[in-house]
C-alpha cells in the first residue's frame, strides 16, 4: 500500500497528513504519536521533519499544526491554547556571562541563535532591546537545532514555554521583559473533518495540544 510522504507524519490506509515544525515536532509530538500508535495499532506512523508551512489548500496534508489563524473558508481552524514565546538560555552560558536584570542590560557580547526570518530580532528590539544583527552569530532554519544549541550554552533564543518547561538545562531570561504569545490551530478542510480516520486523529491532536 502506498504511503504518502508530507511533512509531520503520514499514515497508511485511509492516509491522514500533517504538517508542523521541527520543533514541535521532535519535543512536543512523541508522546501523541505514540498515543496515535497505541490506539490505531494497524497504522503506520512516519515522520518527516520540516519547518514550511504546507498549503492545505492544495492538499500538501490533511490536519495542519500551526501559529497563525488561516483565513481561507474552505479550512477548519480549532484553536488549541496560547503559549508563550520567551528568551532563554542554558545555565552554564548565563553563567558566563552574566544574568541581565533589564532588557537594557543585554550585553553587546550576547550570542544569539536564531532562525533564517529574522522575526526574533525584530520582536527585540521592537521590545527595548539593544541588540544588533551581528549578534545573531548562529542561523538555523532547524527550531531543533537551534534548541539544541542553545541547550549547550552556545547562545540565547527564542522557544516556546511549553517545550522550555521540559529542558532542565535551561532558563528563562527576563520572562516580565520579553515574552510574546503564540496561539497553537489544528487545522484540516472542511469535508475531511466527516472523514473517521482523520477526524478521529484530528480528535486525539485536540485533546493533547489542549492539554
Amino acid at each position: 500500500m502506498q504511503v504518502q510522504r508530507l511533512n509531520g507524519f503520514a499514515l497508511k490506509g485511509d492516509i491522514v497528513s500533517a504538517s508542523l515544525g521541527s520543533a514541535v515536532l521532535a519535543y512536543i509530538l512523541p508522546p501523541i504519536i505514540e498515543r496515535i500508535r497505541f490506539a490505531y495499532p494497524e497504522v503506520q506512523v512516519e515522520i518527516v521533519s520540516s519547518n514550511e508551512v504546507q498549503d492545505l489548500r492544495r492538499r500538501e496534508a490533511d490536519i495542519a499544526i500551526r501559529h497563525v489563524e488561516p483565513t481561507y473558508p474552505d479550512l477548519f481552524a480549532k484553536r488549541m491554547t496560547t503559549t508563550p514565546g520567551r528568551l532563554y538560555g542554558a545555565t552554564s552560558y548565563l553563567d558566563r556571562i552574566g544574568r541581565p536584570g533589564s532588557i537594557k542590560d543585554i550585553s553587546k557580547e550576547t550570542t544569539f541563535v536564531g532562525d533564517t526570518s529574522g522575526r526574533v530580532l525584530q520582536m527585540l528590539t521592537t521590545m527595548g532591546a539593544p541588540v544588533a544583527p551581528e549578534q545573531f552569530s548562529i542561523i538555523a532554519n532547524s527550531g531543533v537545532a537551534i534548541w539544541e544549541l542553545v541547550k549547550r550554552g552556545v547562545g540565547l533564543a527564542v522557544m516556546f514555554k511549553d517545550i522550555a518547561d521540559i529542558t532542565p538545562e535551561v532558563e528563562v531570561v527576563l520572562p516580565k521583559e520579553i515574552s510574546v504569545d503564540v496561539s497553537v490551530w489544528l487545522v484540516t478542510h472542511r469535508e475531511l473533518k466527516t472523514n473517521s480516520r482523520i477526524r478521529a486523529i484530528f480528535d486525539v491532536l485536540s485533546e493533547e495540544l489542549s492539554a
